[in-house]
């Protein structure tokens, strides 16, 4: 499969998923796994907890993330990249009579790339961490008691710079 066409696979996947069931409470904390793909950093898996605040606001949330990407060469033969992200985000589920429950968010992100190469037998390399700001949006979906699927699409500013899609479940 092409790479540009995963987009469309997790659009559609996340599609056929929103054909039942309404949205239950949400738990207080929450633990799930994404897959992402970056007009950037390509593909990535990531990891992610999710706490809920309706205590102080009815459908805040803090939304934490762990990132790992696949960027390849990135266009520099014999080049070993690796990159991967840490986002701490606050969102707020938009009061809609839907089933599928839409929100939105920001916060920060934390990225860091490295890359290396070996030239004349001397390993070269090098590594950057830089701090941005994400701006979000997704819609979360229950797919029964426990378990809910999400599909986010996210901007960063500064930090990766890129954007982001991301399909999961939460248990």
């Amino acid at each position: 499969m092409r790479l540009r066409a995963l987009p469309i696979v997790m659009v559609g996947l996340f599609v056929l998923a929103l054909a039942g069931g309404a949205l239950a409470e949400e738990k207080p904390l929450s633990f799930g796994v994404q897959a992402n793909w970056s007009d950037d950093t390509d593909l990535g898996v990531g990891v992610r907890a999710r706490l809920d605040l309706a205590d102080l606001k009815e459908g805040l949330g803090a939304v934490a993330s762990f990132d790992y990407f696949f960027p390849g060469d990135q266009g520099f033969e014999g080049v070993d990249f690796t990159y991967w992200e840490i986002n701490a985000n606050l969102t707020y589920d938009l009061p809609l009579d839907s089933s599928a429950v839409p929100y939105i968010g920001g916060g920060p992100v934390l990225a860091h790339a490295s890359g290396g190469v070996e030239v004349v037998g001397v390993e070269i390399s090098d590594s950057t961490n830089e701090v941005g700001f994400n701006i979000l949006g997704g819609v979360k979906k229950d797919l029964g008691e426990s378990m809910k699927l999400f599909a986010e699409a996210k901007y960063e500013i500064k930090g990766g710079e890129q954007f982001v899609l991301s399909v999961g479940v939460r248990f």
